[in-house]
């Protein structure tokens, strides 16, 4: 079985990127509700259901001072930091896809909310965390990482209820490779990014089996032969973010660098992509986004697919797929920061951002 493994995953090669017609987009008849103002330097947000929410503010920049809020259905109200959350520079909150399990980390030290309860569960490893994904209760994934000096080795950790264990990389991936960022599309569905001799991978786990995904690749856009010129250039395309909500189906942020190659010269372009895996292949959404930084990606357990917008020009938005329809909300207020999918509904929480350090609490209905 492990050969098996092995053949499939040195199999999967590049694949192209399936240019698909451009698409429409339609203003939303959705509405914006303002919760919280409030003051601070960085923000995370969580929701674990329609009338339940989390927020934590960092107050100063590259200070240990937090303050954390629950929502309760009506009102932001202040709760209580877990019990040794001291002397944290960095914080963030993940939570399962139906919001049945909720995870604070200080740092790489993570709580987990039991009852109401924050309960420390200590994770002995010497790598440092670099992202984290909740599949289920008592499902948790760490992605391991490090320094220049000290990543060697890093790959996953899984929380099983009981204990942490290590899961290591797929058989292709060496010492070296680091797996960057994962995803949770619900119990036993794992999707990561890893880095690997400068390229990006993205990889499923389903059950206990690995599977290696095509890299996707763009084609060069048609353009006149340039006098001089031996090469035509290539585009570098960098998978940064996924979001993964159906089985065996991810969405995809991509930048895309077209570099000059030969004696072409010149100055590389570059732009942003959204790209869908529909289960064999690998297709671009074909939006009019324009000069626009896309700032995250999230897939919600009813069917939506959710991108935060901020364009050079003009109001900064969030873009929703639903049923084959993709609609835009322009956010009232601000940029938009962190996303986080509402569990059970199709509604959104936007933790937008106003000048250096207001932090606007918007829920999208």
């Amino acid at each position: 079985m492990r050969v098996l493994v092995v053949l499939l995953l040195l199999l999967a090669g590049c694949g192209a990127v399936e240019q698909v017609p451009a698409l429409r987009v339609e203003e939303a008849k959705a509405t914006w509700r303002l919760t919280h103002t409030g003051r601070g330097a960085d923000g995370w947000m969580a929701a674990t259901g329609p009338k339940e929410a989390w927020s934590i503010v960092q107050h100063k920049p590259l200070a240990p001072s937090w303050s954390i809020m629950r929502w309760d259905g009506t009102a932001w109200r202040p709760a209580v930091l877990p019990k040794g959350f001291k002397w944290v520079y960095s914080a963030m909150f993940a939570t399962s896809p139906t919001g049945d399990d909720l995870w604070l980390f200080g740092g790489d030290r993570p709580w987990q909310l039991v009852k109401g309860r924050w309960v420390a569960r200590l994770w002995p490893s010497r790598y440092t965390r670099a992202s984290v994904a909740v599949a289920s209760r008592n499902e948790v994934w760490i992605a391991e990482t490090g320094d220049p000096d000290s990543y060697v080795g890093a790959a996953l950790s899984r929380w099983d209820g009981a204990s942490w264990r290590r899961v290591p990389k797929p058989d292709p991936f060496d010492d070296y490779a680091l797996v960057e960022h994962v995803v949770a599309a619900g119990p036993g569905e794992l999707w990561g990014l890893v880095a690997d001799q400068g390229m990006i991978r993205v990889i499923r786990r389903v059950g206990s089996g690995w599977a290696l995904l095509p890299s996707p690749s763009m084609p060069v856009p048609s353009s006149p032969a340039r006098r001089g010129c031996e090469h035509q250039p290539t585009p570098a395309l960098r998978v940064k973010a996924l979001a993964a909500g159906a089985r065996n189906e991810a969405w995809a942020l991509a930048d895309i660098e077209v570099k000059p190659s030969g004696s072409c010269g010149g100055v590389a372009s570059a732009r942003q992509a959204v790209l869908h895996w529909n289960g064999t292949s690998w297709q671009q959404a074909n939006l009019p986004l324009g000069s626009t930084t896309l700032t995250s990606i999230r897939a919600d357990k009813v069917g939506g697919v959710w991108i935060g917008a901020n364009p050079d020009r003009g109001r900064p938005y969030v873009l929703n797929l639903r049923k084959g329809r993709w609609t835009r909300s322009i956010l009232p207020r601000g940029h938009v920061g962190r996303i986080e999918p509402i569990p059970g509904t199709t509604g959104l929480w936007v933790l937008a951002r106003e000048g250096s350090n207001t932090f606007l609490t918007y829920e999208l209905t």
